[in-house]
């Protein structure tokens, strides 16, 4: 007796099959256990994992659970009467989940979760932010930043920019945003960025589908740890970034040497680079020059602070004060023939230096 095996590689269709199965089981097997609640308790299990591997096996569970769905499956699934009572419950399960520990795949897979339930609340949440005037009242939570890049990437439309300020998120909400492989340019200038949120960016940098071209990190406290995150992202062959502005990073020596091998890999296409109002080398800005002159190398412009004041046409252009030499700068600025256009302190301790 010949029997036919069949063998089905792709994971999605071997967890369709394993929610059918499942399906069918509880309705020829004697178990006291509603779909509802089956789904609830997968709800809980693939919340936490890391792996993913009940995602798709919980969204077809979810849509078979729906009367549209054991329509379209007649002769070879029982058919159930729908309860809204239970898709509810359901539904608010799926809401109820903690994301606090979750990752930016388990937080897009509850989107398309809801989605399965034809539940577009999420979505329209999110979907007046995108016009240019129109503002979040408070900080974008993580799953709402992934109905967000579920929206953008549904779109299928490719952004000249996309300005992240205005959605206030935390680091983990910049994780969920990173999806977005669309964006031509990228503004996360003043928001509070660390060292993880330039992993998280140089994971974008790297996959080989994002449009990135420039990305503005200005004002962040990246530090040398961020730089070099970000430059491992700059010498992969995927990474298309052409701009990239760093000024008032915290970066000095290592980060900028970091930059500089960057610079020197075959696969660096960065052609303007600004590090204005950092703590650099002369060694390290003696280098940008060398690579700016280069032809071998993409880059064409770099902006870089210095330690001193430059005086021009009777003018003080300030561009770098660490707190060793603030007092003598006083000093400049209290000169008659100093005309000081910009002084700013940020992350300066003054101690006993007077008033201007």
């Amino acid at each position: 007796m010949m029997i036919k095996l069949y063998c089905f590689v792709h994971l999605t269709v071997q967890e369709y099959f394993a929610a059918l199965f499942l399906k069918s089981i509880l309705e020829t097997v004697p178990v006291d256990l509603p779909l509802n609640e089956l789904i609830e308790i997968t709800i809980a299990n693939s919340a936490p994992r890391t792996t993913g591997e009940l995602d798709m096996f919980l969204r077809f569970l979810i849509g078979l659970s729906l009367q549209s769905t054991q329509d379209l499956l007649q002769g070879l699934i029982q058919q159930t009467e729908e309860h809204s009572a239970n898709i509810e419950e359901i539904r608010s399960s799926l809401l109820d989940i903690d994301l606090l520990d979750c990752s930016a795949e388990r937080c897009l897979n509850l989107v398309h979760c809801l989605t399965e339930l034809k539940d577009s609340s999420l979505h329209d949440s999110v979907r007046k932010y995108l016009k240019p005037n129109c503002f979040p009242e408070s900080p974008l939570s993580p799953v709402e930043c992934s109905a967000l890049a579920d929206l953008i990437l549904m779109s299928n439309t490719p952004l000249d920019e996309f300005n992240i300020k205005k959605y206030r998120p935390s680091e983990r909400g910049i994780t969920n945003l990173k999806k977005i492989s669309c964006i031509f340019s990228f503004s996360l200038s003043h928001n509070k960025l660390t060292e993880k949120g330039c992993e998280t960016l140089a994971s974008l940098l790297s996959f080989r589908a994002s449009h990135l071209k420039d990305l503005d990190l200005s004002y962040n406290d990246l530090q040398d740890s961020g730089v070099i995150a970000l430059c491992n992202a700059l010498t992969k062959p995927q990474c298309g970034l052409k701009t990239l502005r760093l000024s008032f990073c915290k970066v000095t020596q290592r980060g900028g040497s970091s930059l500089v091998s960057a610079l020197d890999s075959n696969y660096c296409s960065l052609k303007d680079l600004d590090l204005s109002f950092n703590n650099l080398s002369e060694e390290v800005v003696k280098l940008l020059n060398q690579k700016k002159r280069d032809t071998c190398c993409s880059l064409e412009n770099v902006k870089y602070g210095k330690k001193s004041c430059l005086k021009k046409n009777n003018l003080i252009y300030y561009q770098f004060f660490s707190h060793f030499n603030i007092a003598r700068s006083i000093i400049v600025l209290r000169k008659q023939q100093c005309f000081c256009l910009f002084f700013p302190l940020v992350w300066t301790t003054m101690k006993n230096v007077g008033s201007i």
